[in-house]
């Protein structure tokens, strides 16, 4: 990777059809004063919401343990760290 080149680093988040879901997945970013590049959510059918959230020029250690944290957080089904 050249030096001018930044990672992109993408997290994937299912979480309950809740109003407040997307809002509470993106507070973890905004904690660390973390803007994302982009923003993509979709519901999926009646129950889930799938959120994909991107950032870069964050350490990957990071990233990671901001993902751990989401995870942690009761209306997430599951949230990943993608490739």
């Amino acid at each position: 990777m050249k030096s001018n080149d930044i990672a992109v680093l993408r997290l994937r988040a299912i979480v309950e059809a809740d109003a407040c879901a997307l809002i509470r997945v993106l507070q973890h970013l905004q904690m660390r004063n973390i803007v994302p590049s982009r923003v993509r959510a979709q519901r999926l059918g009646s129950d889930f919401i799938d959120i994909e959230v991107e950032v870069s020029g964050l350490a990957s250690d990071v990233f990671k343990n901001l993902v751990a944290k989401i995870n942690q957080m009761p209306l997430v089904v599951t949230a990943v760290a993608c490739d």
